[in-house]
Formats: C-alpha cells, sequence, structure tokens
C-alpha cells in the first residue's frame, strides 16, 4: 500500500477515561485517531512518544476465545459514562457484532500467536498485528519502526520492542470491545507497545487522541 506519510492532521489530545473524553471530542467536530495517524503524529513531533495514546481503532473478545479487530469502532464513538461496561469494556450485542461490523476474526490460537511480548525489529516488521494496526502502511510502520527501535537501543540499550498485548476473553455470554492504545517510552521500561485490555472507564495518565482532516483549498 501506498504511504500517507506526507498526510497532514490536526491534532487535539484528550485527558482519559475514554468514557468522559469521547463526548467531548466528538463534540469537538472530531473523530479518534487511528493507531496508524498516531504512529504517523509521533513521527511528524505532533504528538508526544512519551505518552501513552489511545485510539478509535478496537478489538472485540467473544466468549467463544475468537477475536474482531476493527478499524474505526463506530461503538467506541458512541461511548459515555452511562454506557453499559463489563470490567471496563464496552458490552455488546453478540449478533450484531458478527454480521454488521467489519473487520478480520482471529481464532484463540492466532491471538496467541500474534500477539507476544517484546520482538524484534524484523519480527515487528512481519507481525500481521501491526501491519493491521498500520492499515497495511508499510512505510510508516517501517518509519516508526526504526524510531522506537533506535530510541529502545539508545534508552535501554535493547533490541527488543512493540509487544502486542490481548485483553482478557468475556466472562459473561456476551462479547466485549476494548481500543487498542499505543504505549509510550519513557521511565518503567515502556516501549511502545500495542495493549488490546485498555479500560476504557480508567484513567491511567493516558491520552485520547482525535484528530481533523483539514478542509482542501480550491
Amino acid at each position: 500500500m501506498a504511504s500517507n506519510l506526507m498526510q497532514t492532521l490536526d491534532y487535539e489530545v484528550y485527558r482519559c477515561p475514554t468514557t468522559s473524553a469521547m463526548p467531548n471530542l466528538i463534540a469537538d467536530e472530531r473523530v479518534p485517531a487511528s493507531v496508524a495517524q498516531v504512529m504517523r503524529g509521533r513521527l511528524e513531533g505532533d504528538l508526544l512518544l512519551s505518552r501513552y495514546h489511545n485510539t478509535g481503532d478496537a478489538v472485540i473478545y467473544y466468549p467463544d476465545g475468537s477475536a474482531k479487530l476493527v478499524w474505526d469502532s463506530r461503538d467506541l464513538r458512541g461511548l459515555c459514562e452511562e454506557s453499559l461496561l463489563s470490567n471496563g469494556a464496552l458490552v455488546l450485542s453478540d449478533r450484531r457484532t458478527r454480521r454488521a461490523i467489519d473487520g478480520p476474526i482471529l481464532t484463540r490460537e492466532e491471538m496467541a500467536a500474534y500477539t507476544c511480548y517484546h520482538q524484534s525489529k524484523s519480527a515487528v516488521l512481519e507481525s500481521p498485528v501491526w501491519r493491521w494496526l498500520a492499515r497495511e502502511d508499510l512505510d510508516l510502520l517501517y518509519a516508526y519502526a526504526n524510531v522506537i527501535f533506535s530510541r529502545v537501543k539508545e534508552r535501554y540499550d535493547l533490541d527488543e520492542a512493540m509487544a502486542v498485548f490481548a485483553g482478557d476473553y468475556p466472562q459473561s455470554h456476551v462479547p466485549v470491545l476494548r481500543s487498542w492504545r499505543l504505549g509510550y517510552i519513557g521511565d518503567f521500561g515502556g516501549r511502545s507497545e500495542a495493549f488490546g485490555y485498555h479500560r476504557l472507564d480508567k484513567d491511567d495518565g493516558d491520552y485520547l487522541v482525535g484528530v481533523r482532516q483539514p478542509k482542501e483549498r480550491f
């Protein structure tokens, strides 16, 4: 896929929890950023590498152990403090999510294979989950990984980073949805992990990122 590295976006960050930040973001006529847009914003200096950033991309966990990866989740955009949550995840209807929400479904075994602790740069570039998070923009993923691994080597003298962590499967008989959060580089060993277990109702010192595309000039 052709790179969109030069695309210009107007970023704004909103202090979490996401349940209270999302209505403010929508009221400002923005949409939650994708993981790829956050990666791009960090590369261009619009977003800090030293912060956790929450996004509008999501993962749905089903009781049978499967999971669905969702770009630009409409359910997340409708989130508010009154939304029905279970252990910090949005409760969904199984029938609607299976049929009406687009995205690849991964089995429990595939999720276990694709989610892992910190890995080499070459493994990150081949990771199906990281490629999905980067919207299959391999130029973006390569540029982002180069920066992250360089910073990790400089700060920690380590050659592995960018782990992918999945969340817990629901204990009830209905699926639940969580947003993808992109980790930071800084104190306490952060190495830009992708977290699929973020609580939507908790303030962990992270920020929900909103974007607005500038209007074209004619």
